[in-house]
């Protein structure tokens, strides 16, 4: 016959524990003797994972993930939210969303994690393609960002480290900016500056004319950009000057 505990009567006990326990069992054959023994049950214990803190991903970048598991009985397995079955996988930033993680371990324990990924756009740098100018000029370079991203560090082709930049144009070069925000997303961008000749303006050295006669003064331009604008000494506009 079987005892356990003082309580069932059967070869097999059937045992669902909430936590660790220890059962006795007595044996009696038929002579009457006795024999005792006992067994300890431990319960499956939940296991400690975690995938630290959510945090902010720079647009297109990507970093690793690797669950933090706490005491285990070894053999651990994984599986994501995004079907991997690896011990760590690669987060990309194209969009915000959750992983989430569950480690089981050889004594069937498991346990789960998750952490939320954002998003953050590259910093967008507002330079032309082209920045047309005339040869010998100083223009202003402002990439115009956006100030509530800020703040941003510059780092510009020339080496200079400031918000806009100054450039003499001498000849055709382009200029390329690097902008760094304050969670290291980087946004890259560059303008020709092309140089434009100066024009020219082809006038007699000196003209003479009788008395109470009229002398037309032309103007010839040549070089640089079509559209030419005149400025006379007299205050006149065109560009034939009429004298009397």
């Amino acid at each position: 016959t079987y005892n356990w505990d003082n309580k069932y009567n059967t070869a097999v006990l059937q045992v669902t524990p909430a936590s660790t326990s220890t059962y006795m069992l007595t044996v009696t054959d038929a002579k009457g003797c006795t024999a005792q023994g006992s067994t300890i049950v431990e319960t499956n214990k939940t296991l400690s994972v975690s995938l630290g803190s959510d945090f902010i991903i720079c647009k297109d970048q990507s970093t690793s993930l690797s669950p933090l598991v706490g005491s285990n009985a070894g053999g651990l397995s994984y599986a994501w939210s995004t079907g991997a079955k690896t011990a760590s996988i690669t987060a990309t930033g194209d969009v915000a969303r959750t992983y989430s993680v569950t480690v089981s371990d050889n004594a069937f324990c498991t346990g789960s994690a998750s952490v939320n990924m954002q998003v953050r756009a590259l910093p967008v740098i507002n330079l032309p393609g082209q920045t047309p100018d005339c040869q010998g000029n100083t223009i202003p370079l402002n990439p115009a960002l956006d100030p509530a991203k800020g703040p941003y560090t510059y780092r510009w082709s020339t080496g200079a480290n400031t918000s806009t930049l100054s450039v003499n144009i001498s000849t055709d070069q382009t200029v390329g900016l690097t902008v760094t925000d304050s969670y290291k997303c980087v946004g890259i961008a560059s303008t020709s500056v092309i140089a434009l000749p100066n024009p020219m303006v082809s006038l007699p050295t000196s003209s003479t004319a009788c008395s109470n006669q009229s002398l037309a003064l032309t103007a010839k331009p040549s070089g640089g950009p079509p559209g030419y604008s005149y400025a006379w000494s007299t205050g006149a506009t065109g560009a034939t000057l009429s004298r009397t």
